[in-house]
């Protein structure tokens, strides 16, 4: 099964297409294409050879996983030059030229996690050759580079001259598509990529070598913007000018309570339904099972029936998330049936095109492993087609609206009225040292004149500050509308978070290490635990119906042991939101004497309020992850052993009491394990006892943390008082003193 080395060498060979040379490493197992799952499953579990023969997989292997990387990099250089032209030429052009920018927070040339590619067109004349920058490309893959481990590329373009919008080659389905060039830039190098997997192997990236690749969505940044009023509406200098907040407070009041309100709601709204979607999944085609699980749940609870009237109550906000999540979970099932069975036009010509082609290079491959790889790359080309149709069109439509302008004539009438003002002020004193009636008269028609001119001004000023509410409103819809259409193509994302929160806590917040950032947020806290639990539920559930495969009872333990070990990740993302402060919780173990958890939350939550075997099922995602997962010293083939037997340990003293196990030799566990009677209920404990503990802690979750919003709505920052009142004041109070002041200066 060894590489040979001459096909790194017609790989390395750019005078040849790309498709042959890529054919050349690809290709395992003396021609035959396999699957990266294979690879794993013989690594693992089916090789049975010592000595140098072992030792000869091993180094293989290695050289793989280096291999996959490098076959990455060429796939995405070629999925850019593809953009350019129609004969895949591209690369030794006139026309166009290319340079690589590597990583450079490593400093090492070929450093595959990380690097930028850079388009020029080249304009030779007699004198010299210039170079134009016409698109900019980085690519990040960050993450360990191990055998288990799946490299997620996102595709970012950092820069894209206007004039590619009529040069590029877009892919077909995007046929029709205008909106913002960056987003349907990056849409088509992934669809590129994902179709160059397939001429080449005949296999999704996903499948052939665990790669996946992503556009760097505009809506999933680190924006925690609330509107602030002060800031986005009216400037603090502005503010100041105006004596007059009658008319102020009435506009700022009905801003606040009607547009940002319900913004906030619909986002907020919105992004619980996504953190749902997987546990939603999990469930399949159960819909009554789903309703039962969710829904029943919070139909018992006191909060749900405490019905305050409002769309802000926590039975309208339940039924809205759980309703959203259904609909979307319809339209991802529909979309996905329309494709692989419709008779539409797109559903034939994605069929005819390459869809009926996923897996037929598969060597011995089982139908269901052809299905799913169908599966994957379907969700590929929906993913980029909704990024291209709907995501770039309301980018487009979102960078249009002008706010400035608005904001610019408020600015200046109130400046006017400033003026008027003092104008007004002097006017008064005149009459005071007016010496005739006829100066007096003079004069008083002066301040008519003046007020007259105020009460015009006014007016304007009330227009212009409804055309800039009017502007916000615009702005707000559309973001909505951003969020909704980002979701929704995340859903059809290979593996990947279809919210922000999750995002924000494992990659802006965890990965990147920056102290200056803080998880302050309790949407933050709740959707990102929703979205890993998920992710959990729905990652064991796929190991799970591969034990169910096995016939040997410790083969099938073993799958439960990989299974363990893979999916500890997400068992520990929900660890530190439950158990971590202002720092990553993930290498500690939860303290039964702690009194409290979620301690992130402004009032943290009283441990008693989940099960005491919900966190056992932490901890232990933190031990498998620390002591198996990264822990260099255990080889990958011994992971899954490693894992069920700590796993074993763990249910002998947490559940059967047997403490003295506590340092009981590997090897001893091993026997145990296998000469117990209890095999068949640690195997069922694995795959039931689990997933209900999860799904118990996520409506929990639910419910505290909605209590805890509650309990600290009248505890509100600067910011959220604004929101309220229409004032940056600190209470009630203060803004009605305010008002029974400015009415003196109404006009």
């Amino acid at each position: 099964m060894l590489r040979e080395e001459a096909g790194i060498k017609e790989f390395l060979d750019h005078n040849k297409r790309p498709e042959e040379r890529f054919k050349a490493l690809a290709k395992l197992d003396e021609g035959k294409i396999t699957t990266w799952s294979d690879i794993l499953n013989t690594y693992l579990f089916d090789l049975n050879v010592e000595g140098d023969q072992k030792q000869d997989y091993q180094n293989f292997v290695g050289q793989l996983i280096q291999d996959r990387d490098l076959l990455d990099q060429e796939c995405y250089r070629e999925a850019i030059a593809r953009l350019f032209d129609d004969d895949n030429k591209s690369y030794g052009s006139q026309q166009y030229n290319y340079n690589w920018v590597w990583n450079k927070n490593t400093g090492v040339n070929n450093d595959l996690t990380g690097y930028k590619l850079v388009y020029h067109e080249v304009h030779v004349n007699s004198k010299d050759a210039r170079h134009n920058n016409l698109l900019e490309v980085a690519i990040k893959a960050p993450g360990s580079r191990d055998l288990m481990s799946d490299v997620d590329t996102t595709i970012e373009v950092t820069h894209c001259d206007e004039r590619l919008r009529q040069k590029i080659r877009w892919p077909a389905h995007f046929e029709g598509s205008e909106g913002c060039l960056k987003t349907l830039l990056q849409a088509a190098i992934v669809h590129n990529f994902n179709q160059i997997n397939l001429e080449i192997t005949g296999l999704t990236g996903a499948l052939s070598r665990d790669s996946n690749a992503y556009a760097k969505e505009g809506y999933f940044k680190n924006d925690q913007e609330q509107f602030k009023f002060k800031e986005k509406f009216l400037s603090e200098s502005t503010l100041e000018l105006l004596k007059d907040r009658a008319l102020y407070e009435q506009v700022a009041d009905a801003f606040a309570k009607s547009i940002v309100s319900q913004y906030k709601q619909k986002k907020e709204t919105q992004e619980l339904a996504a953190s749902l979607f997987s546990i939603r999944e999990y469930f399949g085609e159960d819909e009554r099972g789903w309703q039962r699980e969710m829904l029943d749940y919070f139909e018992t609870h006191p909060l749900y029936n405490d019905d305050q009237g409002n769309n802000n109550s926590f039975r309208a906000v339940i039924e809205a998330a759980l309703n959203l999540t259904s609909e979307w979970y319809k339209f991802y099932k529909n979309a996905l049936n329309e494709l692989r069975n419709g008779d539409s036009q797109e559903a034939v010509r994605y069929r005819l095109g390459y869809g009926d082609k996923v897996g037929t290079n598969l060597e011995q491959s089982s139908s269901a492993e052809r299905e799913e790889d169908m599966r994957i790359d379907m969700k590929g080309y929906l993913y980029t087609k909704i990024l291209a149709k709907e995501v770039a069109c309301l980018q487009s439509q979102l960078d249009k609206v002008d706010l400035s302008s608005a904001k610019r004539s408020i600015e200046v009438l109130a400046k006017e009225l400033k003026t008027l003002e003092n104008k007004l002020k002097e006017g008064k004193r005149e009459l005071r040292r007016a010496s005739t009636d006829f100066l007096k008269e003079a004069v008083e028609r002066h301040i008519i004149f003046l007020r007259n001119e105020r009460v015009s001004l006014y007016r304007d000023y009330e227009k212009a500050i409804k055309g800039y509410a009017g502007a916000i409103q615009e702005q707000c819809d559309l973001k909505n509308k951003l969020q909704e259409a980002t979701i929704k193509a995340g859903l059809f994302a290979h593996e990947a978070y279809v919210n922000f929160s999750a995002l924000y806590h494992t990659v802006y917040w965890q990965q990147s290490q920056d102290d200056r950032l803080r998880i302050d947020r309790r949407h933050i806290v709740l959707c990102s635990v929703l979205q890993q639990i998920g992710f959990r539920l729905l990652h064991g559930k796929d190991y799970q119906d591969a034990m169910q495969l096995q016939d040997n009872v410790y083969q099938k333990a073993l799958r439960g042991g990989e299974m363990l070990y893979r999916v500890a990740k997400y068992e520990q993302r929900v660890a530190d939101m439950f158990l971590g402060d202002d720092t990553w919780f993930g290498d500690k173990f939860f303290d039964n004497n702690s009194g409290y958890v979620l301690k992130r939350l402004k009032e943290p939550v009283e441990k008693t309020a989940f099960s005491p075997n919900f966190y056992r099922l932490l901890n232990r995602g933190i031990l498998l992850v620390k002591d198996v997962k990264k822990n260099k010293n255990v080889p990958p083939e011994q992971k899954a052993r490693k894992a069920l037997l700590e796993s074993f340990r763990r249910y002998l003293i947490d559940y059967l009491g047997q403490d003295y196990h506590q340092n009981t030799d590997i090897s001893q566990l091993e026997a145990i394990f296998r000469g117990t009677k209890e095999q068949e209920g640690f195997i069922k404990w694995l795959t039931i006892h689990d997933n209900d503990l999860l799904l118990d802690g996520a409506k929990k979750l639910i419910t505290a943390t909605f209590k805890a919003k509650l309990n600290h709505k009248s505890e509100m920052s600067a910011n959220d008082r604004v929101l309220l009142w229409g004032y940056p004041f600190t209470s009630r109070r203060e803004a009605s003193t305010i008002e029974r002041s400015s009415r003196r200066y109404r006009p």
